[in-house]
């Protein structure tokens, strides 16, 4: 599902040794304002991994496994003692599904609708972790991250348990509802709970990208750069092939629920069945297809280089309008999105009011929403793996004081006046380098210069009220072959 797509060039930010102590500046962010929180439950958004697909599918039916839907159990409420401490929610409303207007959607994209303010809300607790899958169920939430895989307390964040497989990497694509290892051209469905390995398929070649949704795993395998196609299957959860389908080499894939969809940037979009891999629709562009997300059980936007479609059930154009950068999540009703600045804000579909935001990343860093139940929300932000407690208003932002020089790797010592944004306030370094500033944020802290967005340090508070940065105008090169 949607990210930010913009990513900061890798910079060079080492330790701080012991410093004097310059004229601090004292900076105020974050503070609560008055509004409605909302004890509603929000639904799991089902986010979509990469995968490969497909421009006129040749598909092969397989006898087919009986298909089986997995349970996910909800979290347990918050304690009586948290409601009583938490702002009083609005009455529940109905659980059925939720009618979202096309045309209101593409307005909130825009932020149009956006005029109620929401409560700010926290996070009950992070983890350094990039997240390639991830499993809610009951109390614990279950992830890989760097090719290991995590068991964790959803309340605490405390992990239970880990394991590796020697033989086995992770995925290449984020998938939502199973954890699945790759291993050589095997593929081994990895249990939640226990962390041990339920099944292990020989594929007869490596996988490219992966991606799970209606209980099945849809898996692209890779070709050589010569291959004008490449084969996709469906596999059930007893590690059965369902069908295999022949696709166009190149194309990725989005699965959500009882959807799935082939992509390819240069551009054709596809919706396949994913009891079958038929293609039920296909549409063309004129400019590259960056992404297709889910926006409800009647709407699909197809994100494209200049253009966003949304489309109904049959790819017939709803609404088409300039792309937007965060193209966001819909659970439970309600538009999850970015902004720039790495807030994330929940605002109802329906009347384009703001419940909560919360601050989760920085600028240019990553903001995702990986899944979902009551009272807590989990995000991916600024390397870390963050728990968002939905139920109560955040409390007061605590103080952390951060003290930083700056280094100049051309004079080799600092730069008096340098101009450095700590928390997005401006500070300026003494004749040494020296800079410092005490600011109030629920969140990540950004520090950067002011005239060059790439040197910068992310600190994350945590338990700590003090941190010591190094900034250096030193920036790696760029190696990649692109």
């Amino acid at each position: 599902m949607p990210k930010t797509w913009t990513a900061w060039l890798p910079l060079a930010l080492v330790g701080c040794g012991v410093e004097l102590s310059p004229v601090e500046d004292s900076l105020t962010d974050g503070a609560v304002e008055a509004g409605e929180t909302d004890d509603g439950a929000i639904a799991p958004p089902d986010r979509a991994g990469s995968t490969g697909a497909s421009r006129g599918a040749v598909v092969s039916p397989v006898p087919r496994a009986p298909r089986v839907t997995p349970a996910i159990a909800v979290a347990p409420p918050p304690s009586a003692e948290a409601r009583a401490m938490a702002p009083r929610p609005p009455p529940p409303t109905a659980r059925e599904p939720v009618a979202i207007e096309p045309q209101r959607f593409a307005d909130l994209l825009d932020g149009a609708a956006r005029a109620t303010p929401g409560v700010e809300i926290a996070a009950r607790w992070t983890r350094e972790a990039s997240v390639d899958q991830i499993v809610i169920a009951g109390d614990r939430v279950s992830y890989s991250s760097g090719g290991a895989f995590h068991v964790a307390s959803l309340s605490t964040g405390a992990v239970a348990r880990s394991a590796t497989f020697p033989d086995c990497r992770g995925c290449p694509a984020r998938v939502t509802g199973g954890l699945y290892a790759l291993c050589g051209d095997e593929i081994a469905a990895v249990d939640p709970a226990t962390l041990a390995i339920r099944w292990r398929r020989d594929l007869g070649n490596r996988a490219s990208q992966i991606a799970d949704g209606g209980g099945s795993l849809f898996v692209a395998l890779s070709g050589s750069y010569t291959d004008r196609t490449q084969d996709v299957l469906a596999i059930a959860t007893d590690g059965t092939t369902r069908w295999r389908a022949t696709l166009p080499a190149g194309v990725e894939l989005r699965a959500d629920g009882d959807r799935l969809f082939a992509f390819e940037r240069d551009p054709s979009v596809w919706r396949l069945d994913p009891d079958s891999g038929r293609v039920l629709w296909s549409r063309t562009s004129d400019k590259a297809i960056l992404d297709v997300a889910r926006v409800s059980d009647e709407v699909t936007a197809v994100v494209g280089l200049e253009h966003l479609w949304l489309v109904d059930g049959e790819g017939r154009d709803l609404v088409v309008r300039a792309p937007t950068r965060n193209l966001g999540t819909v659970a439970g009703g309600r538009l999850l999105t970015c902004d720039d600045e790495g807030r994330l804000h929940a605002v109802d579909a329906r009347d384009g009011r703001e419940a909560w935001w919360a601050r989760v990343s920085v600028a240019g860093e990553e903001c995702a929403v990986l899944a979902a139940t009551d009272g807590t929300v989990l995000v991916q932000g600024a390397g870390r793996l963050i728990a968002l407690d939905t139920t109560r208003a955040a409390p007061p932002a605590p103080a952390v004081a951060i003290r930083g020089r700056f280094e100049d790797v051309y004079t080799k010592h600092g730069e008096r006046g340098v101009a450095v944004l700590v928390g997005g306030r401006r500070v300026h370094a003494d004749e040494h380098g020296r800079f410092a500033a005490t600011v109030h944020v629920n969140g990540p802290i950004e520090v950067r210069l002011a005239d060059e967005p790439r040197v910068r340090e992310v600190v994350w508070p945590d338990s700590r009220d003090r941190h010591r940065v190094r900034l250096s105008n030193y920036v790696e090169p760029d190696e990649s072959c692109h």
